[in-house]
């Protein structure tokens, strides 16, 4: 169950992190539309607090054969300005088919990319970007939470 949550976590964190608009580590902005559209999850390591547990985590995945839950992928849509909706999907290996996990907003800003869930601001920043590549870092605002993830652009 853990592993599960420690996997929701990277995943929400990752999709959201799609959204920042930077491409290099000087934290200037860019074009933002690089980060629209479907990125799936390569990698993620970190670690979370649970239970004042400090428990690690380090997957691989590949989007493009998805095999079980550890397989994530999501959708950036622009909704205006520096508004975006992320919508985040699992893969079910039952069903053979990606389910909607879970929809949330945040706001663009820079190469920051910042969203509120269960009363906690998660920020996501952007190290790197391109065409179809992104690493982004994750952090949640009562320092429970902290992953380096990768994403590849579907």
């Amino acid at each position: 169950m853990k592993k599960v949550k420690l996997l929701s976590l990277a995943l929400i964190s990752l999709l959201t992190c799609t959204l920042l608009a930077s491409c290099s580590k000087d934290d200037k902005s860019v074009d933002p539309t690089v980060f629209e559209g479907t990125w799936g999850l390569t990698h993620a390591e970190g670690w979370i607090i649970e239970d004042g547990e400090k428990d690690e985590f380090n997957i691989d995945c590949n989007p493009l054969s998805p095999s079980s839950y550890d397989d994530e992928k999501m959708e950036i849509i622009n909704t205006t300005g520096n508004n975006y909706r992320v919508d985040q999907y699992s893969y079910s290996k039952w069903s053979k088919a990606w389910v909607k996990n879970t929809t949330f907003t945040g706001t663009l800003n820079g190469n920051v990319f910042t969203y509120t869930a269960d009363g906690e601001t998660i920020t996501m920043k952007i190290l790197s970007v391109n065409e179809t590549r992104m690493e982004l870092e994750i952090t949640h605002s009562n320092n429970d939470y902290y992953s380096k993830v990768s994403l590849r652009k579907l």
